[in-house]
């Protein structure tokens, strides 16, 4: 048994040692095939890992804010006041126990005076309503403004979640006053009151006092409105780690009422965690809207979603096609070579020793094929890559300090796809070398040799 199959494999080596021109043809169509079908596998992950990057690098947020009414006073000036509806502590580890939830922002609102600091004047400024306003959070970068572009960070770092007496002020507040990051700075709790017209401290003697730190500077193109109190102005607006208003006695611990931003890592589940946001008993939802915002992912992410599906349709057509071309060629190879095959016959080698002759013969100009297409898909699939996806354009959302999410990076071929796609063409061949055989198969050697006389 061992020299018949012995026999097999000199057949099948002499003849392809003789037929040059048919081995090289069947060799250029399994490296074109193999490559095409590499090739498309790592187009189609690189579009799906591009995909994944875009999320990634983007995000998505789902905002909570209490709800706001306009009051009209006695003399028809109007007025806007957020509705008074704390969310407990409980209710944000409720929200914040869905893992696919990464961050959480929570913005409280206050006011502060500072000796060391002369706030610009808005509409009525005295020395008893020059003030700023404070915004107290977690994540200062994933506050909208800084993520919109208004706000920038010039010098020093964010505010992130663990801070302590942590301030940043803006630029111009900086120079007004000659504060640089570094300085300390003393802050008083007050409290804007407006009353005819005229805005005043309502906070008149036992105020809360804190020392902070500057941890950095940024700049605004914040709009000034019209007529707005010093407190106002956006200029004298001051970020602060959450702890500050805490100890100025302006927010209740474990309670907040500002908005709460939740940033999630994978847009495509922004719908369901919201929904899910939404069923939560403990929030008044008659006081609280609530939007989602993807940060234009959807429209970002369209075009690589599809060049992902067509990759994948397109090395399923590469792979139907090439079988299909490959059938075509060894049919007309085994037809021509029906006077040897007779002779195989008249001489006692069976018919199936034949067909394995043809397979083994198929194999040996394959595997050769397979290795050069992985040699070669794995040189050009950066190139590939490089012309059909560009890098993440700089205006989209990236958050650095806080690294909100890790990049996905893309291995290009692995084990798996290159095993899976060798026996699927090794299944292919043995088909195509199968269905070709047929017509030897069903003849008898004598009706062989008189039909090739």
């Amino acid at each position: 048994m061992e020299n018949r199959r012995l026999n097999v494999r000199k057949r099948g080596l002499l003849y392809i040692g003789r037929n040059k021109r048919k081995t090289g043809l069947l060799f250029m169509i399994f490296l074109l095939v193999s490559t095409l079908c590499l090739l498309c596998t790592v187009i189609a992950k690189e579009a799906s890992v591009s995909v994944k990057r875009i999320r990634e690098s983007i995000g998505g947020e789902i905002y909570i804010r209490p709800t706001q009414n306009s009051i009209v006073d006695e003399n028809g000036n109007v007025s806007i006041e957020t509705v008074d509806a704390p969310i407990s502590k409980d209710t944000i580890q409720q929200i914040l126990s869905d893992s696919r939830i990464k961050y959480w922002n929570t913005v409280n609102y206050g006011y502060a005076k500072s000796e060391q600091i002369m706030f610009l004047p808005g509409k009525g400024d005295n020395p008893d309503n020059n003030m700023g306003r404070i915004q107290s959070m977690n994540y200062s970068e994933l506050q909208d403004l800084f993520l919109d572009g208004t706000r920038k960070l010039k010098e020093g770092k964010h505010i992130v979640d663990g801070d302590e007496r942590k301030i940043l002020i803006t630029d111009t507040l900086a120079d007004v006053n000659g504060l640089k990051v570094g300085d300390t700075i003393t802050l008083k709790s007050s409290k804007l009151e407006e009353q005819d017209g005229n805005y005043y401290d309502s906070i008149a003697t036992d105020k809360e006092t804190i020392k902070v730190e500057i941890k950095g500077i940024y700049s605004t193109r914040e709009k000034i409105a019209a007529d707005v109190p010093t407190a106002g102005v956006p200029e004298n607006n001051i970020i602060a780690s959450f702890d500050v208003l805490e100890e100025l006695k302006q927010v209740e611990a474990g309670t907040y009422k500002g908005e709460q931003h939740f940033f999630v890592k994978d847009p495509k589940q922004m719908q369901e965690i919201e929904q899910q946001i939404r069923s939560i008993p403990e929030i008044d939802w008659s006081k609280y809207f609530i939007y989602s915002n993807d940060f234009k992912y959807s429209k970002i992410s369209e075009g690589m979603e599809e060049t992902e599906s067509l990759m994948k349709t397109l090395r399923g057509a590469v792979y139907g096609v090439g079988i299909l071309i490959l059938f075509l060629v060894l049919i007309v190879n085994i037809r021509n070579r029906k006077k040897e095959a007779g002779i195989y016959l008249s001489i006692g080698i069976s018919k199936w020793k034949i067909v394995i002759q043809y397979l083994w013969e198929a194999l040996l100009i394959f595997i050769p094929a397979f290795v050069i297409a992985i040699l070669v898909t794995q040189g050009i699939d950066g190139i590939v890559a490089d012309k059909l996806f560009v890098d993440l354009p700089e205006n989209l959302i990236s958050v650095h300090t806080v690294e909100l999410n890790s990049t996905v990076r893309n291995s290009g071929l692995v084990s798996s796809d290159i095993i899976m796609w060798a026996c699927m063409e090794i299944v292919g061949v043995c088909g195509a070398v199968a269905l070709s055989s047929i017509p030897i198969l069903k003849l008898q050697p004598k009706t062989i040799l008189s039909q090739i006389e």
